[in-house]
C-alpha cells in the first residue's frame, strides 16, 4: 500500500449521488499516473469501487477519457465523470439514497 507523506492531502474519490457524478481528486490522478483514460470497476458483493487508469482506450468502449492537461491538474482541479447508470446501480446495490449528496472514499489502495 502506498504511504501518504506527512501533511499530504488524502487520495480521494467523491461520489455525488444527487448529480450522478464521480469526482476524482488530483492526488488520485497522480497516484494513477495521470492516465489518459479511466475505467470504473465495481464488485457488488464486496461493495468495492476501483478505478483503473490506462494510456489507451480500453476494449468495448468502457473507459472514460480524462480531459485535463497536466497544467490544469496542477492548478488544483479534480475531474468529474457523469454516469447516471453507474451511480443508480451503486445506490441500488448499497441502499444509499441520493441525499446527503456526497460520499468520499478515502481508503484507497493503489496497486
Amino acid at each position: 500500500m502506498m504511504k501518504q507523506k506527512k501533511g499530504a492531502k488524502p487520495i480521494a474519490v467523491t461520489l455525488d449521488m444527487a448529480r450522478r457524478r464521480i469526482r476524482i481528486h488530483k492526488e488520485t490522478l497522480y497516484a494513477l499516473g495521470t492516465p489518459a483514460y479511466v475505467q470504473f470497476l465495481v464488485n457488488p458483493d464486496a461493495l468495492f469501487l476501483a478505478i483503473l487508469g490506462s494510456d489507451k482506450p480500453l476494449l468495448y468502449g468502457t473507459a472514460n477519457k480524462v480531459n485535463l492537461s497536466n497544467r490544469e491538474i496542477c492548478a488544483g482541479h479534480s475531474i468529474e465523470f457523469y454516469s447516471k447508470s453507474l451511480l443508480d446501480k451503486l445506490m441500488e446495490i448499497t441502499g444509499i439514497c441520493p441525499y446527503p449528496a456526497f460520499f468520499s472514499a478515502r481508503r484507497i489502495k493503489p496497486i
